[in-house]
């Protein structure tokens, strides 16, 4: 289908995926994949190692989602999460995993799995991150979403330092398929302290995104588009064993400030050894013109036992 511009007024969007969501539950509706994801998540997730659709389907998805380890955020990630080990001269790395089987009225299996590796020499740091989940149905594959994130820093000077950085990700729920990024800019480091520890950053970033096919307008729509992507990071050191961590991104377009992506994470992290942490967070994010039949808020709470080493 030749690509469509999305309504541009919020009430036609909102009109249009309450009409999505209502046709899902109609006999002969084809595509379980344009159902709206509900809006909160819940998990609880174990750290292993290093560091066409008919009725019943549509129902299948939306349970799926549900159970599934992780809530579909509104196409922006926090790639700096809270971790119990700072980033120390030479390789550092983690690997958090999670596996959900379930039987009875739902056969599905739900893999999630995140590796965090990093790399410091001087004033270098080179930093990535790997996130996938994928929810099978009797062996065939009905949701699946991954995410790649690579980022360069360079202290210039006293506080100044620079970023670069660049991701690849696919989100089948939100019809994200793929998106890609580029970007960088200056980097503050106000307060790094023993207690406390705030950073704030600015950057330019260009960004690639293909909307995937599932009967909707939009369907096969690409967009390309210039942000302001700014973030700011605060970390409390409440004492060797506790620590809390707010992230917050702001991400509207140069060329229409109405487009905007907004990315909220609350962490705290309870240290149980030296390489065994208790993390819980909280996830809000918001996107303001997200693909069509797709809701304009995600939330997210999750509880995560992380190795790292």
């Amino acid at each position: 289908m030749a690509s469509l511009t999305r309504p541009e007024h919020p009430t036609a969007r909102s009109l249009w995926a309450r009409t999505r969501l209502s046709e899902c539950f109609e006999p002969g509706y084809g595509t379980a994949l344009s159902t709206p994801i509900l809006e909160t998540d819940s998990r609880s997730e174990i750290s292993i190692g290093r560091r066409p659709a008919s009725r019943p389907a549509a129902l299948l998805v939306m349970l799926a989602t549900v159970a599934s380890s992780e809530a579909a955020f509104a196409q922006i990630s926090n790639v700096q999460p809270l971790l119990a080990k700072e980033a120390e001269p030479g390789l550092s790395s983690a690997l958090e995993g999670s596996l959900d089987w379930r039987t009875g009225n739902l056969s599905l299996l739900i893999f999630s799995g995140n590796v965090i590796t990093r790399y410091r020499h001087g004033r270098h740091l080179v930093f990535f991150l790997a996130r996938g989940d994928e929810t099978l149905n009797a062996g065939d594959r009905i949701l699946f979403k991954h995410l790649e994130h690579l980022r360069y820093r360079l202290d210039i000077v006293g506080p100044l330092q620079v970023e670069t950085f660049g991701q690849v990700e696919q989100d089948q729920a939100r019809r994200v398929w793929p998106r890609a990024l580029v970007g960088g800019g200056p980097r503050l480091s106000l307060i790094g302290s023993d207690n406390l520890d705030l950073a704030i950053a600015a950057a330019y970033m260009f960004e690639y995104q293909h909307v995937r096919a599932t009967g909707e307008l939009d369907d096969g729509q690409v967009e390309l588009a210039h942000r302001l992507s700014t973030y700011v990071v605060l970390i409390i050191h409440a004492n060797s064993i506790l620590k809390f961590g707010e992230t917050f991104y702001v991400q509207p377009r140069f060329d229409d400030a109405s487009d905007l992506r907004l990315l909220s994470e609350t962490e705290m992290l309870v240290t149980v050894t030296d390489h065994v942490a208790f993390k819980s967070g909280l996830v809000v994010a918001y996107d303001s013109s997200p693909p069509l039949g797709i809701r304009n808020l995600d939330t997210g709470l999750k509880t995560t036992l992380q190795i790292s080493f």
